[in-house]
């Protein structure tokens, strides 16, 4: 076996990593089994506001690449919520974010929702070489939307599916609200931008069946990841409509934008979690799965990323 260092090194070179496939699964039960015992687990790592700290990608994957190694690829999955470009440092943004974009191909991600700052150099930019520079993974964006209509603006994609091991998630993607008001409106001018967790409402239901588990990738969150999920609810109303509005099918909650760190669980069992920004931490989700392919428990981790920790010479 290659050590998991030389492979991620290994993929930043090649820059061309594949994804695992996309289908559109046959019909089965999506409820989680009452008083279900998991045979096996699987791992989905998450980020975000990565915003091209190029210097910190390699101690942000080598977990992952770790969980790879000994779990499997088939095992792991990688989401990012969004901000992987803009507000970089001068080694990727003297070369238009290319460098950290070449790092996001050959990160092996199974899906990634855009951010504001994905916006920043228009929608033609970002329609076009920003979603060409990682190849074969969908972009989301429920809520970006052709201007006066309701049809998500191609190449954008309401949701992706994938298969983890043995279960069949869904990822939903939206961007803030704000948009409009962080980028030039020329950028925007053929858009228009709906609300977020709507657009995630109504994407739900045109699911395909059989979805063991749905993630919900927003690139908004809790004002700060101090106290609890209904203080911060209270405090912002963007947030409180994540908290209390997300349909009830969705499992998890992925957040960007607001650069906190948290882990909550709202009244409906619901898990919102964010990693940070700057590929300062990252977040594991473990799912546990039955012995015929169901969701069975799920939990998070998140880990503190020492970038300055990580021996590069090995």
């Amino acid at each position: 076996m290659i050590p998991f260092r030389k492979r991620f090194t290994a993929g930043l070179t090649a820059l061309c990593l594949g994804l695992g496939t996309h289908l559109m699964v046959q019909p089965r039960a999506a409820a989680e089994p009452v008083g279900c015992t998991p045979t096996s687990t699987v791992s989905v790592f998450t980020y975000n506001d990565f915003h091209g700290r190029l210097a910190n990608a390699a101690a942000l994957f080598t977990p992952v690449e770790k969980a790879r190694a000994s779990q499997g690829d088939a095992n792991v999955a990688l989401i990012s919520s969004g901000d992987d470009i803009g507000g970089s440092t001068f080694e990727s943004m003297a070369d238009d974010d290319n460098p950290t974009l070449k790092v996001m191909a050959a990160a092996k991600l199974s899906t990634r929702t855009v951010g504001n700052h994905e916006f920043d150099k228009g929608w033609a930019d970002l329609a076009g070489r920003v979603n060409s520079a990682v190849p074969g993974v969908d972009q989301l964006g429920a809520n970006v939307y052709r201007k006066g209509t309701k049809q998500v603006a191609s190449p954008l994609k309401r949701y992706t599916t994938f298969k983890v091991g043995e279960l069949d998630v869904a990822v939903i993607g939206t961007v803030t609200g704000d948009l409009p008001s962080l980028v030039s409106p020329a950028g925007l001018s053929d858009l228009t931008i709906g609300d977020p967790v709507e657009a995630v409402n109504e994407t739900v239901s045109q699911l395909p069946e059989g979805i063991d588990l749905i993630i919900a990738s927003i690139h908004e969150g809790a004002p700060n990841g101090k106290g609890t999920g209904d203080e911060q609810a209270a405090a912002s109303p963007s947030f409180r409509k994540m908290w209390t509005e997300i349909d009830p099918r969705i499992r998890v909650v992925v957040g960007g934008h607001t650069h906190q760190t948290y882990s909550w669980t709202n009244d409906k069992g619901q898990l919102f979690t964010q990693a940070g920004s700057y590929a300062a931490a990252l977040n594991e989700l473990k799912a546990g799965v039955t012995g015929d392919g169901a969701l069975c428990g799920i939990s998070n981790t998140t880990t503190k990323i020492d970038a300055k920790a990580f021996d590069t010479s090995l």
